[in-house]
């Protein structure tokens, strides 16, 4: 049961980050969660709506406080920020202690467990950590690549360009097309938002690939069986500090790619001495690793999603039609332009009937 689907009542701590790219986690929840969110908290923005400071259509008050969340009737607190390292900043402890001594559960998804936490076990607080290893852990064996449903993963060109935004988009159109489709998260995001996943990067090195490729195993096994996965990257393989992508890369065996980009970004986020390689270069990068130089199946790139949130709505689309002239494929921002059109590029007609 997802402690965080509909029905549940929870309160987003942003404070400080509500307009700030580390808050990707509560920029998710807002735009995809189906929770009640009750509030957020932020006291830069307090007494302002979400939707004003966001521009995600989604209206819930801003507060100051824990307390005043509380008060709206929040009975979760999700920490919606996903700061380098995955520390918890100390200055969040007194929304913590509000919520945890009024019994709400306080949702973790930071590196740094708080389940154990001495204030936590004082307060007999309630405490789902969400980057946690998963048991059994075992190595992956290509199982993934003897499934008969389609297997989309998102790639990048560096972190936060919208990979799970991408996957996300993608699985709901598919959906409304009638396509049996499913997200496979491999972030904490993710997981807050659908109920399920793996936080990849929480799982011991050997067995990153193995755990990702068990959750696409059990996502494959979900009933309808899915005709389509699609599954959330993380990083980029060009980046210095991830380290994520290859395991996917493995663990979900892809028989198609979408690549994710930022519009009119040319250097690494927090590199900025490290170019970003033009785009075919990437796309054929990913390709050759997914195929491990020969030894795999080799996945087809079926569409480019860019995220386009600092252009106007023509220079979004003059953007977007530029990458799809030189590329070939269909190029979308999937917030602003839907994802039909690369849900439309998938080989829908090929797919093997019978599922292991």
């Amino acid at each position: 049961m997802n402690p965080l689907g509909p029905g549940s009542r929870v309160a987003l701590l942003m404070d400080g980050y509500l307009t700030n790219r580390y808050g990707k986690l509560g920029i998710g929840m807002l735009r995809y969660s189906p929770a009640d969110i009750v509030a957020v908290i932020d006291h830069e923005h307090e007494g302002e709506d979400s939707a004003a400071a966001t521009g995600i259509l989604r209206h819930c008050p801003v507060v100051g406080d824990a307390a005043s969340a509380l008060a709206l009737g929040a009975e979760a607190l999700v920490l919606g920020v996903a700061p380098p390292g995955g520390r918890l900043p100390e200055e969040w402890w007194p929304h913590l202690e509000a919520a945890m001594a009024a019994g709400a559960l306080i949702v973790n998804p930071l590196h740094e467990p708080l389940s154990s936490h001495p204030k936590a076990l004082e307060l007999g607080a309630r405490v789902w950590d969400v980057r946690v290893e998963p048991p059994n852990l075992q190595p992956a064996s290509m199982k993934a690549a003897q499934l008969g449903c389609l297997r989309v993963l998102t790639v990048g060109t560096d972190m936060a360009v919208g990979k799970m935004t991408a996957s996300l988009e993608l699985t709901l159109a598919a959906r409304r097309k009638g396509i049996a489709a499913d997200f496979v998260a491999t972030g904490q995001t993710g997981i807050c938002i659908w109920g399920a996943g793996v936080a990849v990067d929480a799982v011991r090195l050997d067995f990153a690939p193995g755990a990702v490729e068990a959750e696409v195993l059990r996502a494959a096994g979900g009933t309808p069986p899915p005709q389509v996965l699609f599954i959330e990257g993380q990083g980029a393989i060009n980046h210095p500090a991830a380290s994520a992508s290859l395991a996917i890369l493995r663990g979900s065996m892809p028989t198609h790619l979408v690549l994710c980009c930022k519009a009119n970004q040319e250097f690494l986020w927090r590199f900025s001495e490290l170019p970003i390689p033009p785009l075919q270069d990437l796309i054929t990068t990913y390709e050759t690793m997914a195929a491990g130089g020969g030894a795999f199946p080799k996945p087809a790139t079926i569409g480019i999603c860019v995220d386009t949130r600092e252009l106007d709505d023509e220079s979004a689309l003059a953007y977007c039609e530029n990458l799809e002239r030189v590329h070939g494929i269909p190029c979308v921002d999937p917030v602003r332009h839907g994802a039909d059109r690369i849900v439309d590029a998938l080989p829908m007609a090929e797919l093997v009937s019978e599922q292991p």
